[in-house]
């Protein structure tokens, strides 16, 4: 054994030096001055146990930083399964340290069992090797100067140094928090100092200042945090810590074996990063931004780099026009581009940056950019505030429709989008239903101007009073067959919404949000009740299923996240209507709030006026008005309070026809969206994204 052991100890001593001397010394030098300490380098006088604590320093201070599990003589002769595990592991290990050298280890802030297909089938079916990626391939330059460097002398003395707990948060929590998680398990976390004389291990848990978020991190071996001066001293501040890269362990027990990776062989040193700034205003509905605000940063303008960026939205669109000749520009999807070349070029190319919201669309987005050089990473974020394009409306709300499909899991697919402003009037939202029919055996009629209604003399010509609903039977072309002028009580129908021409369609459902403006709401002599006219019931969803011709028609849907227990079918409620109660599930609605309804007709158009109450909190000072985009319905408590309607059948309608904005144009106009039932990319369901909705600017 002891001939076994001096051959060992002659092949460490003549192993060549590590590929990085960044630490000053040469770490074999440092293991054989303690072998000498030991035995005055009797090579027969060495130990096992000896043997295994200079391997141990070894791996500790290494380049390549692969610590190895310390391991007590007791556990070497004791359990087989246990060193079977430790071995099992190894071997997995030099899979795992192949794909780091190569930049191959998947660099996410998940922790995950370590996978390959090369491996063999016993270390397959093996309980396996957890990677967890802390500072992963991110460049160790935040642009060109240190993430994470000392923020005061390392202390000596104490073994113990400092630095600023969040200067490495991949998303959260920082990395610090994610050592600590380590620690907890049982792991010694390898790191080191630059200009230090070795790696150092930590096993004390990281302690962080809640007050000025310094970290203190107290070393195993103090001598760690000096310098190679003489006499030593500590490592001074702003010199690099160098966390580990990836962490490695044993996933049934991390004591058993875990090793940490600094530096993959002959790293690259280079300065990298992407200068972003955290938020930026562009204009929305699918409008061409210019976004020259990505900087690509680096201390050498010589690097060859590439920059990868990526919108959040899967439908925006990224263009880089007129490159310069010395780049290469890539799309792999319309929302993602890739730039490579020098640093100069990729810069010019960057000023060319051309952003597109999905077409009609606003609310919000983000740009996620990249850049590398060879295995090193730097990451950057813009959240992106999209205001809509309100089509020259001043005065008004803008709201999102999102037009999709349900799957079978209840989860809606958002397909394309409109914008859609607000109908900003005067006049109660039943001035635009213009109900007349029955009442608790009165005739009643809703087309005065503020929206009342009063009882119909007894004997007078109903046609005369009620609102101008055109009850069409056929036509030609899109103008009405004129033999129906003398059709009994054209174009008064009873019990029907107001058609008004220029924007009701045949065979469609029309769609638009009301905006009350009124300044005063006018004294009713019929017993509406106004209050609250422009404040908490200021928006209104209006709904008309228009046909106007001999077919008739029938849709059923439901819409969610209303109004709970409000009376659709009040009519001293001036805010809401709903035209044929047994068209409904019921005329209230649900605890739930749900509105379930299964309208049909023969000849006139349907429909129903659903409010959007607010609530107090929804009032803002600035504008002085009550804000759409602070709506909080959620009666099913599911924490979405963005109303939904999604119709499960329907005769005689082929689309939605809904007020919005036009890009081509900057106008609003009545846009026909066809359902494309059948397909991916059916409409037949709509997503009103309330909670982004934006007032108009003046």
């Amino acid at each position: 054994m002891s001939r076994q052991n001096s051959r060992l100890v002659d092949q460490l001593a003549d192993a060549p030096r590590c590929s990085e001397m960044r630490f000053g010394r040469r770490p074999h030098a440092i293991v054989f001055r303690y072998l000498r300490g030991l035995h005055g380098y009797s090579r027969a006088g060495v130990s096992l146990v000896e043997m295994m604590v200079a391997v141990a320093l070894l791996s500790i201070i290494s380049i390549t930083a692969l610590q190895l599990v310390r391991i007590t003589e007791t556990e070497i002769v004791g359990s087989q399964i246990t060193l079977g595990n430790q071995q099992q592991s190894e071997s997995v290990m030099a899979y795992i340290y192949k794909d780091f050298a190569q930049g191959r280890l998947q660099d996410d802030v998940r922790s995950r069992v370590y996978t390959n297909d090369n491996m063999s089938a016993d270390l397959k079916a093996g309980a396996g090797v957890t990677v967890v990626s802390l500072f992963g391939m991110t460049s160790r330059y935040d642009g060109v100067d240190p993430r994470c460097p000392l923020v005061e002398t390392a202390n000596l003395a104490a073994g113990t140094f400092k630095m600023n707990a969040t200067c490495m948060d991949p998303g959260s929590p920082s990395i610090l928090l994610d050592i600590n998680k380590l620690i907890q398990k049982g792991i010694t976390v390898t790191t080191g100092l630059e200009g230090g004389v070795g790696r150092c291990s930590i096993s004390t848990p990281v302690t962080i200042d809640q007050v000025t978020g310094i970290a203190t991190l107290t070393v195993d071996d103090p001598s760690c945090v000096a310098t190679g001066g003489n006499p030593p001293t500590g490592v001074p501040a702003g010199n690099h810590v160098f966390l580990p890269r990836f962490v490695a362990y044993d996933t049934n027990d991390p004591r058993l074996f875990h090793t940490s990776m600094i530096e993959p062989p002959d790293p690259l040193t280079t300065g990298i990063g992407l200068d972003m700034p955290a938020e930026k205003i562009v204009q929305g509905g699918g409008v061409s931004n210019v976004a020259d605000f990505v900087f690509a940063v680096a201390n050498d303008l010589n690097t060859d780099i590439t920059v990868r960026l990526e919108t959040d939205h899967q439908l925006s669109r990224l263009t880089i026009p007129n490159p310069p000749a010395d780049v290469s520009v890539s799309n792999n999807r319309p929302n993602q581009v890739q730039i490579s070349g020098k640093v100069p070029a990729v810069r010019q190319a960057l000023l060319n940056l051309n952003y597109a919201s999905p077409d009609n669309y606003f609310s919000t987005d983000g740009l996620m950019g990249k850049i590398s050089d060879g295995m090193l990473v730097a990451s950057g974020r813009t959240n992106l505030d999209v205001k809509p394009n309100c089509g020259g409306q001043k005065d008004g709300t803008a709201l999102l429709f999102a037009l999709g499909n349900y799957d079978s899991d209840g989860a809606f697919r958002e397909v394309s989008y409109v914008t859609s402003v607000s109908v900003a009037g005067k006049k109660l939202p039943v001035h635009f239903y213009g109900y007349c029919g029955l009442s608790g055996g009165s005739v009643v009629k809703f087309d005065q101007p503020d929206g009342g209604y009063s009882p119909i003399p007894p004997g007078d010509n109903m046609s005369n009073h009620c609102a101008n609903a055109k009850r069409e039977l056929s036509w030609i072309g899109d103008v009405v067959n004129p033999a129906n002028y003398n059709y009994r009580g054209f174009p008064y129908v009873k019990s029907a919404p107001m058609y008004r021409e220029g924007y009701s369609r045949r065979e469609h459902i029309t769609v638009y949000l009301y905006e009350n403006f009124m300044d005063t709401v006018p004294v009713s002599t019929t017993g509406i009740n106004n209050d609250d006219a422009t404040t908490l019931n200021r928006y209104s969803l209006i709904f008309q299923f228009d046909t106007f011709d001999t077919t008739g028609g029938q849709v059923s849907f439901q819409l969610d996240n209303i109004e709970a227990n409000r009376n659709l079918r009040d009519i001293n409620d001036p805010f809401t209507f709903l035209d044929d109660p047994r068209d409904f599930q019921t005329s209230t609605i649900g605890q739930d709030g749900r509105l379930i309804t299964n309208a049909s007709w023969q000849f006139s158009n349907d429909g129903v006026i659903v409010p959007l109450r607010l609530g107090t909190n929804a009032y803002d000072p600035n504008t002085g008005l009550y804000e759409l985009g602070r709506y909080s319905q959620d009666p099913d408590g599911d924490g979405n309070s963005d109303p939904s309607l999604k119709m499960t059948s329907w005769q005689g309608l082929v689309g939605w026809n809904v007020r919005a904005t036009n890009i081509q144009t900057q106008a609003v106009e009545w846009q026909q969206i066809p359902f494309q039932a059948g397909g991916p990319d059916a409409r037949t369901g709509i997503s009103l994204k309330i909670s982004r909705a934006q007032r108009c600017p003046k």
